[in-house]
């Protein structure tokens, strides 16, 4: 299935979902434009009023002709809404008469006599008709205290006599209907649509406003044709498709983009069910789409059933569609800019049951401890970082220690989501060089606050068990395993002890101040030189173990002594560099440490 037949056949599926005015599935022949004035007719085209439109209301559907929705320069009139110059019959008394307001005027006029005498137009354009044969529009705005800018859009609503509820002219079914009918009747350039195989009016000009309302960038464009010499005679050789399938193509991307699409930069993602069906996002840059503030036991298993759950959830009843084509696409242009071409830059699909498969596999194979912020309270939760956080973790930089902010350049972002989204949605490989690159992120602590090392060190965490996944070494469990006798997770617990002896001397205010233990100033000397750095660490802690009480002294040296003992039955207390199981070790230890500590306070 290509792309013009799945979005084709979503258009097909989603027609009857109506939402906000700004997010809804566009009619054929219909575009969106901000529009400043509203003005409301009675029954005969008289002026009744008009109001100016707030920010957040001035988002409008209107019908379109392909040339009024591209249009740059010249006289281009709309057939309903539209500038002030092409509705006002007086604009040439209140503005620039060189401007030719008359000839705007007349054009604009005439599309719309077109439509009702060919059209079988409804009532209200009719009466809207009516009115602008007036030609006082600018006067009665400025009676009306409603006028601003001679660049001012205008819409209009017709009031009648007994009607219950008022809507716009430009959002009234019959009006939709009529203009569609009218419009597709008037293309005479008829030919094979190589999208549908059917003989159909070709559209002319692709629409554009893919990714946002100001986005001039096409997906389809073909504007001259001496590039095609040589290989075809004219552009439409090359392709051309149906002017109806071209509109639901377009509108049914714009639409999914505004509903659920991710903004990775200038690109745009999105994942849909050609059917219409609920699906999860697939990319999230809150918390994982799996998140559960409520759940209060933290384990691997615990989470992979919350998963499984939540996938139940957005199955709802049915069952899984093998007959159902999710599809995920991006599109975006060379530059980033919102003009030129629009490039596919990722496109796949798959049957429902392997994309439930594939997240499945990417949230339970690359979850950990988390932390999240929630209503301001910082909570510590199993789940699945996010790509642009697992970016972060690998190539962020902390400028202000004060503030829980990470930069990461726009560019290299843009690039390492495009790496991640092939592995969460068809289950390809993680890049364990991404991995490598957030573990030799942690070898530099100092350059981080103590609460987002933490933080990193966990989403590091979660990045090594992918990896060991995927590379058939089993599941990586958060809790501490004692049995382990890999040296890197050995060295790694051995780290976490030194740095919890040091600690348990630390002052509240050591605790609440900026004050590093030897174990982290350390840090990347011991990941290189492990058995030298771990005496170096050791030496400088013998002040500190002197102010523990004896039996925490005698607690921490068993725990050395165990460790050691391990060590030195792999022969493994030597200088030879620690690869990223050392992360694991560490941060299990440590996570022992605080659940001890923890059962201790509630006994």
């Amino acid at each position: 299935m290509s792309w013009i037949t799945a979005l084709n056949q979503v258009y097909d599926n989603s027609l009857n979902q109506v939402e906000a005015k700004d997010k809804m599935l566009l009619p054929i022949s219909y575009s969106t434009q901000k529009v400043q004035i509203e003005v409301y007719l009675n029954e005969n085209g008289d002026f009744i009023r008009a109001a100016r439109l707030a920010d957040n209301k001035q988002m409008t559907a209107m019908p379109v002709t392909e040339d009024s929705a591209a249009r740059s320069n010249g006289i281009v009139p709309g057939v309903l809404c539209d500038k002030l110059i092409y509705l006002a019959g007086d604009f040439d008394q209140y503005f620039h008469p060189k401007k030719r307001g008359k000839d705007y005027f007349d054009a604009f006029l005439s599309n719309m006599h077109d439509w009702i005498e060919k059209g079988n137009a409804p009532e209200d354009i009719k009466v809207i008709y009516r009115y602008l044969l007036k030609g006082n529009l600018t006067t009665d705005l400025k009676k009306a205290e409603a006028f601003e800018k001679e660049e001012d859009m205008v819409r209009f609503v017709v009031e009648y006599p007994n009607e219950s509820v008022t809507i716009g002219s430009w959002e009234k079914p019959e009006v939709i209907e009529s203009f569609e009918n009218y419009y597709v009747s008037k293309l005479e350039n008829s030919d094979i649509c190589y999208a549908t195989g059917e003989d159909t009016q070709i559209a002319t000009k692709a629409p554009f406003k893919i990714r946002n309302p100001a986005d001039k960038a096409k997906i389809i464009s073909a504007n001259s044709d001496e590039r095609y010499f040589g290989r075809f005679i004219k552009a439409s050789d090359a392709a051309q498709i149906g002017y109806i399938t071209s509109q639901k193509v377009h509108n049914a991307l714009r639409w999914l983009i505004g509903k659920q699409g991710y903004k990775n930069g200038s690109e745009c993602i999105v994942c849909f069910s050609v059917k219409g069906n609920a699906i999860p996002p697939v990319i999230d840059d809150d918390k994982d789409i799996f998140f559960d503030e409520d759940d209060t036991v933290e384990t691997g298993e615990n989470y992979a059933k919350r998963v499984n759950k939540a996938i139940a959830g957005y199955l709802g009843t049915r069952k899984l569609d093998e007959q159902d084509q999710i599809v995920v696409m991006a599109v975006d242009t060379a530059s980033g800019a919102d003009q030129g071409r629009l490039a596919i830059t990722f496109f796949t699909e798959m049957v429902d049951s392997e994309f439930y498969d594939n997240i499945t596999k990417w949230y339970n194979n690359c979850s950990w401890c988390l932390k999240y912020k929630i209503d301001n309270k910082v909570i510590w939760k199993t789940g699945t970082p996010n790509p642009k956080s697992i970016i972060e973790a690998a190539y962020g930089i902390q400028n202000d220690m004060d503030k829980e902010i990470l930069q990461v350049n726009d560019k290299l972002l843009k690039k390492e989501i495009d790496r991640i989204l092939p592995c969460i949605v068809q289950n390809k490989q993680f890049p364990k060089s991404l991995m490598e690159t957030a573990v030799h992120n942690l070898e530099n602590p100092l350059r981080f606050s103590t609460s987002m090392f933490k933080d990193l060190l966990s989403r590091t965490c979660a990045l090594i068990k992918i990896c060991h996944v995927e590379e058939g070494r089993g599941e990586t469990d958060m809790a501490l395993n004692k049995d382990n006798n890999d040296r890197s997770y050995l060295f790694g617990r051995l780290l976490a002890i030194l740095e919890k002896m040091e600690l348990d001397t630390y002052s509240d205010q050591d605790k609440m101040g900026k004050r590093r233990p030897n174990a982290i100033r350390y840090w990347a000397a011991y990941s290189k030189k492990p058995a030298k750095t771990f005496q170096l660490i050791r030496e400088n802690l013998v002040y500190y173990i002197a102010q523990l009480d004896y039996g925490k002294q005698v607690y921490y040296q068993k725990l050395v002594d165990e460790i050691m003992m391990q060590l030195k039955n792999i022969d493994g207390f030597t200088n030879i560099p620690l690869n990223e199981n050392y992360i694991l070790g560490y941060y299990c230890q440590n996570a022992d440490f605080y659940k001890k500590s923890t059962n201790d306070e509630e006994e």
